[in-house]
């Protein structure tokens, strides 16, 4: 479910030209059924209880995954040359305990229309020319593939019928769990330049240079022995940071009514 309020205006005010406003919420729920049998332990109760689906007549053991988000963004014209966007996201997982269940994760750009100045609107060359940076953060929790559905809470795995102390009487395998975990957050710095040149923008492109760094790393660490319940397991460990550039050019070598034959390519180089 996605649902989204917009809200735009035009506006005659020497320095504000228009802004744009929206505001929306997200919803996913995804259930995936199997048949084994786990049991979660309730510390009001003390007594450990089924994890099942009430639904199913055979109660059979399945996994379910919620993701929630609130997001708001913000876009505004200035003097008819700058566009400046904020934006702001509040996401959930269910993978994660409500302690360390939210994140929010901010977003903020700038751009120049500099063929809009005065000092470049006469030129010959130049058709188009904006300047860009940004900065924002984004948050990733998908570890479903590596440790399951509940990698934050404590549960138990029943026991085959061989291995009980008196008959109808199993024992129950704690399995292994971090309470701990969070969302893996990657901040980016961009700068940027779009332009086009010549009659018909013969040349255009962009030219970008960024910075990114990952933090709370959601990666598989070994676990010192008798601390835990395995000797692997998902933890927020370390952070990577990569940096480089990328320039993408487009030639439009004939642009004619009845035919036309552009020429793209780029490049790029990363640096981890």
């Amino acid at each position: 479910f996605d649902a989204f309020l917009q809200y735009k205006k035009e506006l005659t005010s020497d320095v504000f030209n228009s802004f744009d406003v929206q505001i929306g919420h997200s919803y996913q729920n995804f259930k995936n059924d199997g048949n084994q049998v786990r049991y979660q332990y309730n510390a009001e109760t003390g007594f450990r209880e089924l994890v099942y689906n009430e639904s199913n007549p055979n109660f059979r053991y399945y996994n379910v995954l919620n993701l929630q988000s609130y997001f708001a963004r913000a876009n505004v014209s200035i003097l008819e040359r700058f566009l400046l966007t904020a934006s702001l996201r509040a996401d959930a997982s269910s993978l994660f305990s409500k302690e360390y269940r939210w994140g929010y994760f901010p977003a903020a750009a700038l751009a120049w229309q500099i063929d809009e100045e005065s000092f470049l609107k006469d030129s010959k060359v130049l058709n188009a020319l904006k300047l860009r940076l940004s900065w924002g953060e984004t948050g990733q929790q998908d570890i479903t593939g590596v440790v399951g559905f509940y990698p934050s809470i404590p549960l138990f795995l029943a026991g085959d019928a061989n291995s009980q102390y008196f008959p109808n009487s199993s024992l129950y395998s704690a399995q292994p769990f971090n309470p701990n975990l969070t969302w893996e957050k990657t901040t980016t710095y961009n700068l940027g330049l779009d332009f086009s040149l010549f009659k018909n923008g013969l040349l255009s492109g962009s030219f970008d240079i960024y910075k990114r760094n990952t933090t709370d790393l959601l990666a598989q660490a070994p676990v010192p022995p008798g601390q835990a319940l395995t000797n692997a397991f998902i933890d927020n460990i370390g952070e990577t940071e990569s940096e480089g550039f990328e320039l993408n050019l487009n030639l439009a070598a004939i642009n004619k009514e009845n035919l036309n034959l552009s020429i793209g390519g780029n490049i790029s180089y990363n640096s981890t």
